[in-house]
């Protein structure tokens, strides 16, 4: 029994791969409810394509400078991305914005959102060897966003 429940795991983590996100319950039961199903559904998309890096977003053929747990773009965007109507999706971002979960500045040609509480619930996966310094050991410069920035491109790192 075990050893199938081993199997299952590994084949459930090379399809989902190692980074991932934590969903609060909160969220989840967001998702849970017809009245709040949409607000959940953007919430959660904004987690997954905010950027997880500091970088450059490009918008409009015009790089802009984009942190960790921002994410660059337009409404519409948001809306073909996520399914919702353009109308439903400002009203839902003006709900976040209420609720503290985000905040957004206006900025040609679209927004930058800042999403709260990104870096808290993203875990990166644990690494042999990364970056931190164990007694009598050399520190290990281990760059794990490397392989991210390969994975969903258009990051460029900030110098």
């Amino acid at each position: 029994m075990d050893e199938f429940h081993s199997v299952n795991e590994k084949q459930a983590i090379d399809l989902m791969g190692l980074p991932y996100v934590k969903i609060p319950r909160y969220t989840l039961d967001l998702l849970k409810s017809p009245a709040t199903r949409q607000l959940g559904q953007l919430h959660l998309l904004l987690f997954d394509i905010c950027f997880f890096a500091d970088g450059y977003a490009s918008l409009n053929g015009r790089k802009v400078p984009c942190k960790r747990g921002e994410y660059v773009g337009t409404q519409q965007q948001l809306a073909d991305l996520s399914g919702i109507n353009i109308g439903s999706v400002n009203r839902l971002i003006r709900k976040l914005e209420a609720m503290n979960l985000i905040s957004v500045t206006k900025i040609q040609g679209g927004s930058l959102i800042k999403v709260h509480g990104y870096t808290s619930l993203i875990a990166a996966p644990e690494i042999k060897g990364s970056s931190q310094k164990k007694k009598g050991q050399q520190e290990v410069n281990f760059d794990f966003f490397g392989d991210a920035r390969k994975l969903y491109g258009g990051i460029e790192p900030i110098n």
